[in-house]
């Protein structure tokens, strides 16, 4: 009975010396990877945006389906008098992980980039949305379909009867991103009162 006491106290202590140096190590780290990541939208932003030398302006939070939808306004000068187009945070249920894609739209409504920023699904299926077709080096040949549309062309996979070419064995991830997309758009139209 005395073992099974003195073993059970010996892995209390190393598990609280575990979790206390997890704790440590969550405390001092949080702060760097917060930064870390607010670096990497705002360099998103103007990958998928170009040109908003003006900054950008987050508008308040709203939702799409239950998950929240981020909205970011960007200017092309420091004046900030009139936007030069939008940023917002798709999100959308893929196949194993819910897939953000940042996707920057001008003022005439149109797409001017987009990014996937997070995804965890299935190696070799899901993930082939970030690699080159067959025959082609380009890994952003998904990505690139949606260059140039707006909320007008209701977008959809073609398995769907729309105009964007899946990844073949991975219907779920590209029709993810692309329907995320779509409302997206359509709730960029009802936010800035028909601009985009």
């Amino acid at each position: 009975m005395r073992d099974i006491i003195k073993l059970g106290i010996i892995l209390m202590a190393y598990s609280l010396a575990a979790g206390a140096a997890l704790g440590f190590v969550n405390l001092k780290t949080k702060p760097v990877i917060t930064t870390n990541k607010e670096a990497a939208e705002n360099n998103a932003r103007l990958e998928v945006l170009p040109g908003m030398n003006g900054g950008f302006d987050e508008k308040k939070a709203m939702n799409v389906d239950g998950r929240e939808f981020r909205l970011w306004i960007g200017y092309k000068d420091g004046a900030k008098k009139e936007p030069g187009g939008y940023v917002f945070i798709a999100r959308g249920k893929g196949y194993s992980s819910v897939i953000e894609t940042m996707v920057g739209v001008g003022i005439d409504g149109k797409i001017t980039g987009d990014k996937i920023l997070a995804q965890q699904e299935t190696p070799g299926l899901g993930t082939k949305v970030l690699e080159g077709r067959a025959n082609e080096n380009d890994p952003l040949w998904f990505t690139k379909q949606f260059l140039g549309k707006s909320a007008e062309d209701n977008l959809k996979v073609k398995k769907d009867g729309g105009s964007i070419d899946a990844v073949t064995g991975a219907t779920v991830t590209p029709r993810a991103i692309t329907n995320s997309i779509n409302k997206g758009l359509v709730k960029l139209k009802e936010t800035v009162g028909g601009k985009s």
